[in-house]
């Protein structure tokens, strides 16, 4: 008996690391592989500017692909919130928003980017079912290997409608 509750306290353990312990990959491994059979059909673009936006709305399949292709070069590595206290992507920054459907549920995922902190994604993955949200996160990742380029989110701003 006394071996169970070692084993069993052993097991919880381990799994509250697991659970807990920020996670590296790709953009790729770590957000779009919950996206996988979902194609995205439509992308909005939200430029902040002291809490002041403005929309526009891509939906052209090849430039969808392209920025996703863009992220996807991205090395992650999930953070703590508290590292970016004043993190504020609202002030000064953009917010990028992908829509799919699927098996009449909505997916939407929506990166959130400052200008004062380009090696910073806030990722926010929803999944909704006739207006009933199922599924609604929040993440804060840094980007290992580059920094967001803030003229290519610009231009792909221009692009929209």
């Amino acid at each position: 008996m006394k071996k169970f509750f070692i084993i069993l306290l052993l097991s919880l353990a381990f799994l509250l690391i697991y659970a807990f312990y920020p996670r590296n990959g790709t953009f790729n491994n770590l957000i779009l592989s919950h996206y996988s059979g979902i194609s995205f059909n439509k992308v909005m673009i939200i430029k902040y500017q002291d809490f002041d936006f403005k929309v526009k709305t891509i939906k052209n399949p090849d430039k969808i692909k392209e920025i996703l292709r863009y992220f996807k070069n991205f090395d992650l590595k999930e953070s703590n919130e508290r590292n970016y206290a004043n993190y504020d992507y609202r002030t000064n920054g953009y917010s990028i928003y992908f829509e799919g459907e699927k098996d009449y549920k909505i997916y939407d995922l929506a990166i959130a980017i400052s200008k004062d902190n380009p090696h910073v994604l806030e990722i926010f993955p929803d999944i909704i079912n006739r207006r009933l949200f199922l599924y609604v996160s929040h993440n804060t990742y840094e980007i290992l290997n580059v920094e967001v380029n803030f003229e290519y989110i610009e231009e792909l701003w221009k692009l929209g409608e």
